[in-house]
């Protein structure tokens, strides 16, 4: 196979490659999306178990920052958004 072909090859396989992350992704959001409905708490599989966990992320507001203001005022500005995060973990017995 000269350079040429196998670039073609190696280009192509790259593509599916992509194409195959994008469709697991779409596949992986959809199911957490699922599980995140259930509520927090742990979704047992038989080899994977699936951890849900509430959490919050708390933001400032951007220039509040770039202003280097005291702490105080800070705490006046932040923005905090409940979400629940999904971890899978293997089983011990899986």
């Amino acid at each position: 196979m000269n350079l040429k072909a196998a670039t073609f090859k190696l280009v192509d396989e790259l593509g599916a490659i992509n194409e195959q992350r994008r469709l697991l992704d779409k596949q992986e959001t959809a199911i957490k999306e699922i599980l995140k409905a259930r509520g927090p708490g742990t979704y047992q599989g038989k080899v994977y178990d699936a951890i849900a966990e509430p959490l919050v992320k708390t933001f400032y507001k951007v220039e509040l920052l770039h202003q280097h203001v005291a702490k105080k005022v800070l705490d006046k500005c932040e923005v905090t958004t409940p979400y629940i995060s999904i971890r899978v973990v293997k089983r011990e017995n899986g």
